[in-house]
């Protein structure tokens, strides 16, 4: 298979254990035939990509920041996202579509390209997608105790959530991590299995010193509340007091606590200072692989004590050098380590069982100690060596690709809203597959014709384009629009002043198209964007409504990103550009019609609202089709919210 692979870091940039597992899915993938492009996000690229072939059938293609003008309207994890979809899209028209993609879960990477797969993009719609599952940010939000709907990680967790349901198969590394997945998403059951992390050593044999020559032990992980730093120092604590006289040495990088608006490296220098000053707790930071597997060589057990883990890369590295590991029985780490045999595992419910797991590993003789180093080794051989790891990844492949082929006819939101019984429409009869442009104008004679004109090309397609003229009262307006009216076909409809509101709703009742889209008349749109909002809808029946990205203009630039609207998110802030978008017009007229009471401001987003609040669904094309003209004279910047 010619396969891709999608990944936020790649060695030797190291985040954490992401970029363990690519560079060993890549070695052991290459190892079987099977060639390998490496998609990998950059920190050390300021723009653009950078190809290498590092090994035979594995290359790897390293990008920067910003590959597309509106990537910079984004936050720093999103744009990463945005940047490999972009990155991703330049490969698939010079190089065609390989036989599968995979991506990894944490911080949505994958999220745009599935998006763009999901609406149908040429060549991203015929690449099939496997979703491997790491430790997802909102699961980590949620074992650090930190606020659900918090930004910025709620958004991403969105993200994650919509690249798990959105890919054609999900792999996770152990059973703990589906579980904690399926309880928020269960459908996932149905195409997703569970495969160990693959890891070979490189080295034959791994030299340390003997069991009566090590001292102290290693904490290898960022000092987080998820990773279970604050219990293991509590115990050390007791442990020192009571007169052991060993390290604990943490390696790992700093953790910001938002909760106690505080790092957590100022706990460890307030608290736990006088263990600092005699040598019994030393924090290293973040350190490069080979630092780590040195103290490996040096220390009596390494311990995770995580409130949550995934599969860590952590213990298998430690197992893998022979030194005895105690973990937490809380996740998947706890299904690599037999309690007694090849470590320890104790329970965080269980008062005191850290305290005495450690104590029975310290009083262990040289030969158990040997004995249990020898079982840890074949056991991460039996779990994760490539011979056994890589039949189970081809078959998960294969399930994607396989599933890939199936046509879909329901778009993965996140959340089911009930869909109301319909209601009898008041409209003019439609005319099936037409798109009907609904213009409502006052006053607006100075910006009219570049309306219009940016609507030219859109010939391909069946449409009206209807001006709905509220009352305008300005001479040169409507001198302007009886000009327009000659050059330009349009259906002109006049009616006595009523608002915005009402306009909008007057013209879509007078509208024949099935489909129906609203434009101001100071705005502007490239026509792509309905050739492919039409092309969505009639892919899918659980979508009502399509927009797209917004692009300023006129006396402010710049962009507004916007999504698929999901509750609760919706119901506070307007997701989607709701003033320009796409919408099966029956649907409109049963559950949009604009609220004449919001009759300056507002009414789009009151339909959007009304509109999901009866189960009509909405996506969004990310890319800025809408052009929206900002300009200080708009009712938006006239009108003042008491």
């Amino acid at each position: 298979m010619h396969i891709w692979l999608l990944s936020g870091e790649y060695p030797p940039e190291y985040g954490g254990g992401i970029a363990t597992y690519a560079f060993h899915t890549a070695q052991m993938l290459a190892q079987r035939g099977h060639t390998l492009t490496v998609f990998a996000a950059s920190e050390a690229l300021p723009d653009g990509a950078r190809s290498e072939e590092i090994a035979e059938g594995v290359r790897v293609v390293r990008f920067g920041r910003n590959q597309a003008v509106h990537s910079a309207a984004l936050g720093e994890f999103a744009r990463w996202s945005l940047d490999a979809a972009e990155v991703l899209g330049v490969y698939l028209r010079r190089e065609g579509v390989p036989d599968v993609l995979e991506s990894q879960d944490y911080l949505g990477l994958a999220y745009f390209f599935l998006q763009r797969r999901r609406l149908g993009e040429a060549g991203f719609s015929q690449l099939p997608v496997l979703v491997t599952a790491h430790t997802p940010l909102y699961v980590c939000y949620r074992y650090d105790g930190l606020a659900d709907y918090r930004f910025p990680g709620w958004w991403i967790g969105e993200m994650e959530r919509f690249s798990y349901l959105a890919a054609d198969w999900v792999t996770f590394p152990s059973a703990a991590l589906r579980r904690e997945i399926e309880s928020d998403l269960p459908s996932i059951a149905a195409f997703s299995s569970v495969i160990p992390n693959p890891y070979e050593e490189s080295s034959a044999a791994f030299s340390g010193l003997p069991a009566q020559e090590r001292r102290g032990f290693l904490f290898t992980a960022k000092i987080e509340r998820r990773k279970g730093i604050e219990p293991l120092l509590k115990t050390f604590q007791r442990l020192w007091q009571q007169g052991l006289d060993e390290p604990l040495i943490l390696l790992g990088g700093d953790w910001y606590d938002e909760r106690h608006q505080r790092w957590m490296s100022e706990v460890l220098h307030t608290r736990y200072r006088p263990f600092i000053e005699r040598g019994l707790l030393q924090w290293r930071g973040k350190q490069p692989p080979a630092e780590v597997q040195q103290t490996l060589r040096q220390v009596r057990g390494m311990i995770l004590p995580s409130l949550f883990e995934n599969y860590p890369y952590a213990v298998l590295e430690a197992m893998a050098a022979g030194c005895p590991v105690v973990v937490s029985a809380s996740g998947g780490h706890a299904e690599i380590v037999q309690d007694g045999v090849s470590g320890f595992v104790f329970s965080h419910q269980k008062p005191g069982d850290l305290e005495q797991k450690i104590s029975t590993l310290l009083g262990m003789s040289p030969l158990q100690w040997q004995t249990m180093s020898d079982v840890a080794r074949r056991r991460v051989q039996q779990l994760s060596a490539y011979a056994v790891v890589a039949p189970q990844k081809e078959a998960a492949l294969q399930n994607a690709i396989e599933r890939g082929r199936a046509e879909r006819r329901l778009f993965p939101f996140l959340r089911e809203i009930p869909r109301a019984p319909a209601l009898p429409s008041d409209g003019e009869a439609q005319q099936a597959g037409m798109l009907s442009l609904v213009i409502p104008f006052y006053n607006l004679g100075e910006y009219l014709e570049d309306t219009l004109r940016s609507l030219v090309g859109l010939e391909d397609i069946p449409f009206e384009i209807v001006v709905v003229d509220d009352g305008s009262d300005d001479p040169l307006s409507l001198q302007k629009l009886e000009e327009l009216e000659k050059r330009y076909a349009f259906r002109l409809l006049r009616t006595e002043k009523q608002g915005l509101a009402s306009a909008r709703n007057y013209g879509a009742r007078q509208a024949r198209g099935e489909f129906l889209a609203f434009l101001d008349a100071d705005d502007c749109m490239d026509v792509q964007f309905y050739r492919e909002a039409l092309a969505v809808l009639r892919k899918y029946e659980n979508v009502s409504f399509v927009g797209c990205w917004a692009e300023y203009f006129g006396e402010a630039q710049g962009y507004w990103p916007t999504w698929n609207p999901e509750p609760p998110f919706a119901l506070v802030h307007n997701p989607i550009n709701s003033s320009a978008l796409v919408v099966r017009r029956a649907d409109f007229l049963r559950y949009g019609l604009n609220d004449p009471a919001f009759n300056k401001i507002m009414e789009d987003y009151d339909s959007l609202l009304s509109l999901l609040e009866n189960g009509c669904r909405g996506v969004v094309i990310p890319k800025p089709y809408f052009k929206y003209r900002v300009r200080g004279s708009s009712m938006y910047h006239d009108t003042t919210v008491g």
